[in-house]
């Protein structure tokens, strides 16, 4: 209900004389960062699959160009892995465009090493050495290793991974020498597939879905690394995949909220696939995806004693 409540808020003309969509027809463009396809394509297609007279064109850009396209209006409807900052904030109100936004999923950032590395786990601690140009070597990680150097490898200079890692890790404006971008997660994929001494940053989403045959393709070329919780075991001594469980129970470290944003001002298809995006159907999709729903859809169990019991499905 709080979805519908949302968006009917928002029935204000923005600065275009007439439209031609509804919450459930016509045509948008919609600017994603590129880390979040499997999910956004998901959401998409089903939307779409149900309301056959809408279209979502997506276009799936490094996170500083899903943004500058919600600014400019060439999209008006973006899905990124943070809420938009003061400054875009303010554009929007000296427009006098109200923007809604709406966190729907749960995601992380795995960390990925090829399959002939015997290494697996990282400290946090050894993370942010390495992030931080501090650790260059496998041998540093551990001592027995007989890779030589560490290539740290994602996706796009401009991405939001590469945000996290300088906002949220590494804490600096410029990563260490060893640290590059191969244009997209799948590129990022193939590297580590084929470099024995690469470790990879990629978004989950590209992981996570046991039943999408390209995911299960992607986890058969890599290994997915598991990462200690500096705020859980101070002795890192237990270790977390990114995965539903772990994300649910916030023990793995990485995670990071996703979030669609809608410059339109009234009920439009841009407000109508955000509140799908967030309603029962679009989280289940989010959990068949492998990542953790924001609202988690519940299963009702009706009782002997004709009392009822709410269980999420999680």
């Amino acid at each position: 209900m709080w979805v519908v409540t949302v968006f009917s808020a928002c029935q204000r003309n923005d600065n275009r004389e007439s439209y031609t969509d509804t919450p459930t027809s016509g045509e948008i463009n919609l600017s994603a960062d590129e880390s979040l396809y499997p999910l956004v394509e998901a959401e998409i297609g089903t939307f779409q699959g149900i309301y056959t007279y809408a279209k979502i064109k997506a276009r799936y850009l490094p996170e500083n160009e899903a943004i500058q396209a919600l600014l400019t209006d060439s999209a008006r409807v973006a899905v990124l892995s943070r809420k938009l900052n003061p400054t875009e904030l303010q554009y929007f109100e000296e427009l006098k465009l109200k923007i809604t936004t709406v966190p729907f999923a749960i995601d992380a950032i795995a960390l990925i090493v090829n399959t002939n590395n015997p290494d697996t786990l990282l400290t946090y601690d050894q993370l942010l050495n390495i992030v931080r140009g501090k650790i260059k070597n496998w041998g540093e990680v551990n001592p027995k290793s007989a890779l030589s150097g560490m290539n740290v490898v994602f996706d796009n200079s401009n991405s939001s991974t590469v945000r996290f890692i300088k906002d949220s890790l590494a804490k600096t404006a410029r990563l260490p020498s060893n640290c590059f971008a191969v244009n997209s997660n799948p590129k990022v994929i193939e590297y580590v597939s084929t470099h024995s001494d690469a470790i990879g940053l990629i978004g989950v989403g590209w992981i996570s879905d046991q039943d999408d045959p390209i995911s299960r393709g992607f986890l058969k070329q890599v290994k997915v690394m598991s990462l200690s919780n500096p705020g859980t075991d101070s002795s890192a001594t237990a270790f977390y995949q990114p995965f539903q469980a772990e994300i649910k129970q916030k023990l793995y470290p990485l995670s990071r909220e996703i979030y669609i944003v809608s410059r339109e001002n009234r009920s439009g298809l841009g407000s109508g696939f955000a509140a799908f995006v967030a309603s029962d159907r679009g989280q289940r999709i989010v959990q068949k995806s492998g990542l953790l729903p924001t609202t988690l859809p519940m299963r009702i169990i009706q009782l002997g004693d004709g009392s009822r019991l709410e269980q999420d499905q999680n």
